[in-house]
This record gives C-alpha cells, sequence and structure tokens, in this order.
C-alpha cells in the first residue's frame, strides 16, 4: 500500500538520491522515458538536505521503500 509523507529523515533523503540517479534521462530506454519519464536534474546530498530544511520534499512509500518524491524548492 502506497503512503505519502514529507522528508524526514537521511534515509529518506538517501533514498530520493538513489531513485533520482535511477532514473537519469541518459541511463533509460527511449522506449522507458516515452511510457514512464524520466528525471533530467541530479542533486547531491547537501543540496537535496538545504532544500528539504527549507520545505520538506514529499515522497510516496510502498511497503516502506520510497517509490516516488516531488521536490519543494523556494
Amino acid at each position: 500500500m502506497i503512503s505519502y509523507h514529507r522528508a524526514k529523515t537521511t534515509e529518506d533523503l538517501n533514498a530520493i538520491l538513489k531513485l533520482q540517479k535511477q532514473n537519469l534521462r541518459h541511463l533509460i530506454a527511449e522506449d522507458v522515458k516515452q511510457k514512464e519519464g524520466f528525471v533530467t536534474l541530479q542533486h547531491d546530498f547537501s543540496i537535496l538536505k538545504k532544500m528539504n530544511d527549507s520545505c520538506a520534499h514529499c515522497i510516496a512509500k510502498n511497503d516502506g521503500k520510497v517509490v516516488a518524491y516531488a521536490l519543494s524548492m523556494h
């Protein structure tokens, strides 16, 4: 079951980074890009944490694993 949260922990942020890295535009096959989409930006932990400290990112978890995110930027 999918549940929605704000990113609160280092583990949440690292999970966002992992999912982001897995979905970078240059790493995904063209058919997957067309069907599922892709990510164009890649953040490092310090920037992601600063952004999260200002306004927590939204994450979706399935069985405790981050499966989607929406980054917040001020």
